[in-house]
């Protein structure tokens, strides 16, 4: 068969969205299907104007000050500019390898994708995060005899509104095959909806670590070192006491500075090597070659698990109260009885777990059945046989 992914691809400069688009294509296409990345950008007025609705006006405030402090560094500092260039290069050319349609918009998919694909999935990544919901994400543009699948698809919260759920209710009543990447997703929405709902792995967990090795770009950093991707934000203080934890231990701290336009000074005062170039093939990189990892993000949590890195996984910012099975990076961890390893955010004492040995023997069986069960959930989706 002919299959679609509809995914946050196009001009999407996040390292997991790009290396998931990556693996759930190679994956379907090695189930014997001919595969392709929808190259689709949503219109700016419906996503933005939905997000700044979600937003507090102190957060919108403090990153309207971050991107203006972000275009002055750009402009004043020449070394800054040249690496974030090289940077949006690495991203295209990885974006590129990806086999993709023409670019598309919400104006002209229907009309040339309608009939394209005998089967389309939507998924993975945050796709029905109720902040940027757009039509295109719940297939709309495809005809009736078009297969409907959401593969893994992560709502991003942990409440729905009645609106959001009687929205979402509407717009999946047609697919064939729904799953979720998270529990406390598939909780949300179990008692609502028409649909079965499974909960299935993210497509790079369903990658083997040789195949991430092959793509993994081995850094030029000679002396041990330690990472540390939080986009979501940090605390000064927070950071002040890893980089003197890192000192201690005579390891180098890695930073991702003012990623995507978050502009941080705290990031330049406690931090070694600040890397402001790196692409989703050197990400990962980072991370394989790595003595720890101490993040806040879903899948930089997901590659130190591949590449059996010793890390801790900060909390999302929720309610502390919030059920481990509710946060994205939790979930996973607690599927994988890896649930120790994530810690409240900026919590210092959580450093200790750092040096305390991970089993992943245990870990590797749990992934193992639950890769098996991703699986068949795609296979019997889509039909076991491709065309």
């Amino acid at each position: 068969m002919k299959i679609g992914i509809m995914t946050m691809y196009y001009g999407n400069y996040n390292f997991g969205g790009q290396l998931q688009a990556l693996a759930l294509r190679h994956i379907v296409e090695g189930l014997g299907h001919e595969c392709q990345v929808i190259n689709f950008a949503a219109k700016i007025q419906s996503s933005v104007f939905r997000r700044i609705l979600h937003t507090p006006k102190r957060v919108l405030l403090k990153r309207v000050k971050q991107k203006a402090l972000y275009a002055l560094k750009e402009k004043t500092d020449k070394s800054f500019h040249k690496d974030t260039l090289l940077r949006q290069k690495r991203f295209r050319s990885f974006m590129n390898e990806i086999p993709h349609t023409e670019f598309c918009t919400t104006d002209s998919i229907k009309e040339m994708l309608q009939e394209e694909f005998d089967a389309c999935i939507v998924g993975s990544d945050q796709v029905w995060n109720p902040q940027w919901w757009v039509p295109e994400y719940f297939l709309d543009f495809v005809s009736k005899k078009t297969k409907k699948i959401a593969y893994a698809a992560s709502l991003g919260v942990d409440k729905l509104s009645e609106k959001d759920i009687a929205f979402i209710k509407n717009k999946i009543k047609d697919f064939v095959a729904v799953s979720i990447r998270e529990e406390g997703g598939k909780r949300l929405l179990e008692h609502h909806v028409t649909n079965q709902l499974k909960v299935t792995l993210d497509p790079t967990l369903l990658y083997t670590r040789e195949m991430w090795d092959k793509i993994a770009v081995k850094p030029e950093i000679e002396e041990p070192y330690v990472v540390l991707y939080f986009p979501g934000g940090k605390s000064e203080s927070a950071l002040r006491t890893w980089h003197e934890f890192c000192r201690a231990k005579n390891l180098k701290l890695v930073v991702f500075p003012h990623f995507q336009g978050k502009y941080d000074i705290a990031d330049e005062k406690f931090s070694d090597i600040r890397d402001y170039s790196s692409g989703p093939a050197e990400f990962i990189g980072l991370i394989k070659y790595a003595k720890y990892v101490m993040t806040g993000s879903f899948h930089a949590t997901v590659f130190s698990i591949i590449f059996h890195k010793q890390f801790i996984s900060f909390r999302e910012k929720m309610d502390m109260n919030t059920p481990v099975e509710m946060l994205r990076n939790g979930a996973l961890l607690k599927e994988l009885g890896l649930e120790n390893r994530l810690v409240q955010r900026d919590w210092i004492p959580s450093l200790h777990l750092l040096e305390q040995p991970i089993d992943y023997i245990k870990a590797e069986d749990r992934l193992e059945l639950l890769r098996e069960e991703s699986m068949k959930f795609l296979q019997d989706a889509l039909g076991e046989e491709g065309k």
